[in-house]
């Protein structure tokens, strides 16, 4: 019980002093308010203490599996660590594929906006090669 005290009060601490620093932050340099900093302040202060939380774990507790008492653990040995292994590969061609055809298809659209621009090219060329008749054909009437 006492273990758990000590986590609750060292959530406690962290949570205030970045409550405190973030009060002194925001009335010091930024210049809000002392009201706006505290309220500020606490709303940080508890969620630094939620993330704690949730994320604080006792690493002398984690190391020691849980197990019922009729359950060896030799039980355990003959488990294979080859489907996850498998399953990350899967999920990595799946990536290499998806990202393959991504760049197949920005080259296709790089491709389709090339032959846009070569056609406005084209484009252009004829008007201008239309106008510089049109321009002839009045200097010769």
């Amino acid at each position: 019980m006492r273990d758990q005290s000590d986590e609750k009060n060292k959530i406690l601490y962290i949570s205030a002093a970045c409550g405190f620093i973030a009060l002194l932050v925001l009335w010091i340099i930024v210049d809000y308010s002392i009201i706006a900093s505290f309220i500020i302040g606490v709303l940080f202060a508890l969620l630094v203490a939620i993330l704690l939380w949730i994320g604080w774990y006792d690493e002398a507790q984690s190391d020691e599996a849980v197990l019922p008492e009729d359950t060896d653990e030799d039980d355990f040995d003959d488990v294979s660590s080859t489907i996850p292994a498998q399953t990350v590969d899967i999920d990595q061609e799946q990536i290499h594929s998806e990202a393959e055809e991504a760049e197949e298809a920005e080259e296709a659209e790089e491709a389709e906006e090339a032959e846009e621009a070569e056609e406005a090219e084209e484009a252009e060329e004829a008007e201008e090669a239309e106008e510089a008749e049109e321009a002839e054909e009045a200097e010769e009437a």
